[in-house]
Order: structure tokens, then C-alpha cells, then sequence
């Protein structure tokens, strides 16, 4: 039976970030989206004031100014990182320099947040500005090559309109004054250089070197941030007037009247001071690693940073320097683990530079509900208690018990010498296996940490671990591309079949999910390891099956694939093009797919293929029962009337057909027996 499901685009979009591209799936799929940036890279103000913009790795965020500061678009220039952005002089245009080889400008037309332009300028771009005239821009690689020791003009198609050649190295940071033609810019061979972007001139210079370079509103000064404080100069005879303060600072901006600076140092602290005298005004604690951008509103009301060691986007009052909005904070860096008794799910985040933990969020909405704070490195792997209200997190050699009762980390599992990878929970809860880089499977209690028993060692590292249903086996995959199945309780190997992470066990117990040592996943039988079905794809990184048992949910760098285990068919696909997807789960209920992808975005998609739910509002009930009839007695008839719902959720038998068999099974999945 031909299913009427189109695939839903989550994907790289031209506007906003979570709406679906050019199919005829109904943007309803996507139940809701928290967008995020792997790392804050730059923050803008558009000349109006009315939006900020905001870039990380391959994606830029744009909020209104408006009360709340809603977010209005996200963009997807490409892959690699977005390392800076700017605004044209008239606010038309925003333009974008990553270091993406093949084309590493584009250039969007902010009326309706479209793509107007794409080109290459050099191998990488890491500094980019408007000239005066808004139509022109300048940009700057880093790199070995000369054309990254260039600055090169462009028009907005990217039609080459010139260079400004004599730099000796890599250029560390450009500013185009905002009233004349002349452009400024720090090299790495110590010298600070100012150019005529009309003539392509070199006009003077002067040995000066720093981290950030920036003019005065009104076009006579030059700020640069050093490694020793800040030093101010006069553009018309390009000489050093004063220096102020004594910390490393890396980022700065100035106040539209030019009386205020406000300057980013390395630790993360934000410091407002006036720029004649250098005397602190004010002074906040704004980000955990160091401020790696500063943007100040043309009316002087506030400023904006984001943080290259948290991820996090602040508003600042820059009267006093109190925080007024957090438009994203912290990192969300791997794959979402749903809980099986709540209405929860967890991510790794990054907290800091030397912060880590794990994010707690509602299923049914997406919000963060809690942070699990406390690791000192990445989280290698988490995972929730099958029946007690327990997670726990894997950070290099420690494994923490959190209570999700008071958010407390109630117990720490360490290793002296290994780092752990993997866990998992045993069906009863109460039992969790461990794997580490000693090559051992290790058991302990999450009552009392003790040590219930530990395997020999393997040969290979392991990379993924999973349960039997009843507890008896452990599932391993390791990174000799085997998977092997142990009793837990002997510590046997009984088997070894070829295979890699990822590992899921069907609900029966009668066959699990593996990656395939060929691309794809493979279905084998528990029992002895053989195949039952092999499922073509891509490179997996996460796999779950549906609580039915009937789906197989596949994640990875092509995106997510929902298969039908019956024949094998992918009824659901969603397309994420360059968006690598770091991991997916069913919710609990089967009533929608979680994922996450790199570009630090959490997503909910409306799952359609839910048993006996043959009206597809999300839930089983007496609502599902005239559809029923109807798809038993007029297929077609129930396909005009419901076109979005697969007829497949009617066939509650599972036996390819619908027909007089469903009947009981579906009044089994009504009254919970399904």
C-alpha cells in the first residue's frame, strides 16, 4: 500500500531555521525548535537598531530588538564555521565570511533574509566590513598563501573590484572607517596599516599590533584591543595618543557618541570605561572562556556579546552594565537521550571553557528545565535509569549518578587511570554497565557505586553498550568492527558477529540494531547474531526503535530515516543535507522523534506512524474509532479525507493488510494492550 507521507526538510533554509523547504510535508511536523551555535564567532547590530545577529559554526541567528527578542530568521551559509559577519551602512545587505573552501562569502538581502550572492574570496575569510558606501566589501583570509595576506574589494555579486596588496602576514583584524573611505587593518607582522579603499592606497603605517581594531564613530580615532590593555590613535597622523587599562583585552566597541568603550577580555568579564580617560565605569562577569565579540546599538542602549568558550548570547544596559537577555545560552555538543518514564530528555552541554554537564529538557515543549553541572570535560555518553529517577553522565574518568528528584549528583564513579565511553542501565534500573578506554565492560551498583562485577579485557576499545531485555546478555560494539554479545553475569562472550556502534534492542528482545561495517544498519537476531534484514543508508550514529516494536529510528550524516521493520520500506525521511545529525530517540509514546544536529539545534518532529492513532492527532482514543471503520471499509475514501495520515497506523495486526483482522488488535492499542 503506497504511503502518503512526503519527507519533511529540516534542513538549510534561506529564512527561518526550522521551517521546511519546498515540499508539500505540512510545516506542522515540526513540533517545536530550540535553536542554538556551537560557538559564538561574531554579534552585530543592525544600523537601525532593530535586529542583532548573531554566528557560530555554519549557522547565523537573528533576533528583533523588540520586547522579548523573539528570533526572526536563522541562516545556513554553509558548512565549516561562520567567523564573522556585518551589516551594510544602510542595513540592506548582511554579509557572512567563514573559512569554507568553495565559497566563503554570501551575501543576504535583509528585507526578506534571502541569499542574494555566494562566492569565493580566498581560501578562508576571518575578517569581512562594509566600506562607507555599503556597496563594497572587504575581506581577509588567514592562511599561508598570498591571497590570504591580502585585503580584496568586492561588489555585493561578488564581482572582484580590487586588492590592497603589501601585507607581509596573516592580517589579525580590519575596521572600515564609518564616515571616509579608509580602511585600517592589524598584521601579523606588527604593523598597523591605513588604506584608501577608493584609490586601493596605501596612505601610512605604523608598528602596532593587537587583537581587535575599531574607529571611532566619528572616524578620528582608532581603538585596538591588546594583551595589554587598550591603545587609542589618531587616524589623521596614524600616532599612538594613550593607553588604557593593563588587562588583555580581545574584542571592543565603541558607544554611537564615542564617549564609552566597551571592551571583552580574555576571562569573559565586559568592561565599560570611558574612552578619553580609560577609567572603569562599570563591570560584569558576561561569559565562562573569553568574550569573543562586542556590538554596541546605534542609539547607545544596550550591547550584545557573545562567547566563544560558552556559546551564550547577552544583552547589556550600557549605563551600568546589568545583563537585560540571554538569547542563547550554553552549547548543546551531542545526542539526546529520551527518558523512558518521564517527560524528559537530556543533552550534553557545555557550560564553559571548563564547564560541562548535561541539559535537562521538557519532550512535550522543548524547554530547559534543569542543568547538570559539575564535569570538568565533554560528555562522553549519558542515559537514564530504566525505572528508578536516576541519569547518569560520563565525563573522561568519572561517571556521575545525578537524582533527578533534586537535581543532585549523589554519587561519582571514578577510574584513576582510563576514561570512560559508554554506559548503559540494566532493565531493572538499578545496574549500570560501563566501558572505558581499558578495554573492559565494568558493572556497578546506583545505590552504592560498589562494583558488582567486571569483564575480562577485550581486545578492542568499545564504542557502544546495550542491554538484553532480561538482563541476561550485554550487547558491545567495539573499534574493530565487531559486536559481541556476553552473558552478564558470567562475563562469556557468546558471540561475535561483524558490526559498529550504534546498538539498540528491540522491544521483544527478539533482534537488535547495529551498524553496519558497509554503511547502513543491520537487523540481527539476538539468539545467534544472524540477519534478519539489512537497511541501506549512510554513516549512523544513532538508532531506537518505537515502543511498538514496528520502527526503526536511524540518525546520522545524511539525516534521519524512520524504517518500517516488517519490509524494511523508510516511510519517513528527513532530509538535513550538510547538517550532520548528531542523534535522534522516540519519545516515550512513540508521538514524536527527538534530534539534535550540529549546528547545536534541538528539534521535536511530529511522529505520524503510531499504531491505531488513525486520525493522526497524537494520540490513541475514541476519536481514532469512525477513521478506523472508514480505512477498513473505503481505503481511498480514508485517504482522501486524511492525507497526511499513513493508512498503515489502521493495520494494528501488522501483517501488511487492512482488513476485519485489525479489528481486536486495534481495540488492544485503545485500551493500552498494543
Amino acid at each position: 500500500m503506497c504511503q502518503r507521507w512526503c519527507a519533511v526538510s529540516i534542513a538549510l533554509s534561506l529564512s527561518l531555521l526550522c521551517s521546511p523547504i519546498a515540499t508539500s510535508q505540512s510545516s506542522d511536523e515540526i513540533l517545536w525548535c530550540r535553536p542554538g551555535l556551537p560557538a559564538v564567532t561574531c554579534v552585530a547590530f543592525s544600523p537601525d537598531g532593530s535586529t542583532i545577529a548573531a554566528a557560530g559554526r555554519g549557522t547565523i541567528h537573528i533576533w528583533s530588538t523588540a520586547p522579548g527578542y523573539p528570533r526572526i530568521a536563522s541562516l545556513f551559509p554553509q558548512t565549516g564555521s561562520t567567523e564573522v559577519i556585518a551589516f551594510s551602512r544602510d542595513g540592506s545587505h548582511l554579509a557572512a565570511g567563514s573559512n569554507f573552501r568553495g565559497a566563503n562569502v554570501n551575501v543576504y538581502r535583509t528585507s526578506h533574509w534571502t541569499q542574494e550572492s555566494r562566492f569565493q574570496a580566498s581560501g578562508s575569510v576571518y575578517e569581512l566590513a562594509f566600506t562607507s558606501d555599503g556597496q563594497t566589501l572587504a575581506t581577509s583570509g588567514r592562511g599561508y598563501s598570498d591571497v590570504d595576506r591580502q585585503v580584496r574589494l568586492w561588489a555585493l555579486d561578488g564581482a572582484p573590484l580590487g586588492r590592497l596588496n603589501g601585507h607581509g602576514h596573516e592580517i589579525d583584524a580590519l575596521d572600515h572607517s564609518p564616515v571616509a573611505p579608509l580602511l585600517a587593518t592589524l598584521c601579523h607582522d606588527g604593523l598597523l596599516r591605513l588604506w584608501d579603499t577608493s584609490s586601493h592606497a596605501l596612505l601610512d603605517s605604523a608598528a602596532a599590533s593587537g587583537e581587535d581594531v575599531r574607529f571611532s564613530p566619528d572616524g578620528r580615532f582608532l581603538a585596538i584591543a591588546r594583551i595589554d590593555g587598550v591603545e587609542i590613535w589618531a587616524t589623521d597622523e596614524l600616532a599612538r595618543l594613550r593607553k588604557l587599562g593593563e588587562r588583555r583585552f580581545d574584542t571592543l566597541a565603541y558607544s554611537p557618541d564615542g564617549a564609552l568603550l566597551v571592551a571583552g577580555d580574555y576571562l569573559g568579564s565586559l568592561v565599560g570605561m570611558e574612552a578619553t580617560s580609560g577609567r572603569v565605569l562599570w563591570e560584569a562577569t558576561a561569559h565562562d572562556g573569553r568574550v569573543s565579540s562586542v556590538a554596541v546599538s546605534p542609539n547607545g542602549g544596550v550591547a550584545v556579546t557573545g562567547g566563544g568558550g560558552d556559546a551564550s548570547v547577552h544583552v547589556w544596559r550600557l549605563t551600568d552594565g546589568a545583563r537585560l537577555a540571554t538569547l542563547i545560552d550554553g552549547q548543546l555538543n551531542g545526542a539526546p537521550s529520551v527518558s523512558p518514564r518521564s517527560d524528559l530528555f537530556a543533552t550534553p552541554m557545555q557550560l564553559g571553557e571548563h564547564s560541562h554537564g548535561v541539559g535537562l529538557r521538557r519532550v512535550s515543549d522543548g524547554e530547559l528545565v534543569g542543568v547538570l553541572s559539575g564535569h570538568e570535560q565533554g560528555v562522553d555518553a549519558i542515559g537514564f535509569s530504566t525505572q528508578l529517577p536516576i541519569l547518569a553522565s560520563a565525563a573522561w574518568r568519572d561517571v556521575r549518578l545525578w537524582s533527578l528528584t533534586d537535581l543532585s549528583n549523589y554519587l561519582t564513579i571514578s577510574s584513576p587511570v582510563h576514561r570512560f565511553r559508554v554506559l548503559a542501565f540494566s532493565p531493572d534500573g538499578v545496574t549500570l554497565a560501563t566501558a572505558n578506554t581499558d578495554t573492559r565492560i565494568q558493572m556497578w551498583s546506583v545505590l552504592d557505586g560498589s562494583l558488582v562485577r567486571s569483564f575480562p579485557r577485550s581486545t578492542h576499545g568499545f564504542t557502544d553498550l546495550a542491554f538484553s531485555r532480561d538482563g541476561d546478555e550485554i550487547l558491545s560494539a567495539d573499534d574493530g568492527d565487531n559486536v559481541r554479545i556476553w552473558d552478564s553475569f558470567t562475563g562469556q562472550q557468546r558471540y561475535a558477529v561483524p558490526g559498529r556502534a550504534p546498538l539498540a534492542v528491540a522491544p521483544d528482545g527478539e533482534c537488535f540494531a547495529a551498524g553496519s561495517v558497509y554503511g547502513g544498519v543491520e537487523l540481527r537476531r539476538t539468539a545467534d547474531g544472524g540477519v534478519v534484514r539489512a537497511l541501506p543508508g549512510f554513516e549512523t550514529v544513532s538508532v531506537d526503535f518505537s515502543s511498538d516494536g514496528r520502527l526503526l529510528l536511524a540518525a546520522g550524516s545524511l539525516g534521519t530515516v524512520v524504517w518500517r521493520i516488517r519490509d524494511g520500506a523508510a516511510v519517513a525521511k528527513f532530509d538535513q543535507q550538510t547538517l550532520f545529525t548528531l542523534g535522534a530517540e522516540f519519545d516515550r509514546e512513540d508521538r514524536a522523534i527527538v534530534l539534535t544536529r550540529t549546528d547545536a539545534t534541538i528539534l521535536a518532529i511530529r511522529n505520524r506512524f503510531i499504531t491505531g492513532d488513525v486520525n493522526c492527532d497524537g494520540t490513541r482514543n475514541a476519536y481514532d474509532i469512525d477513521p478506523f471503520v472508514l480505512a477498513i471499509s473505503d481505503p481511498t475514501d480514508y485517504e482522501a479525507r486524511f492525507p497526511d495520515c499513513p493508512l498503515s497506523n489502521a493495520d494494528a495486526n501488522d501483517d501488511g493488510s487492512v482488513d476485519a483482522f485489525d479489528v481486536d488488535a486495534f481495540i488492544a492499542a485503545l485500551t493500552g494492550g498494543a
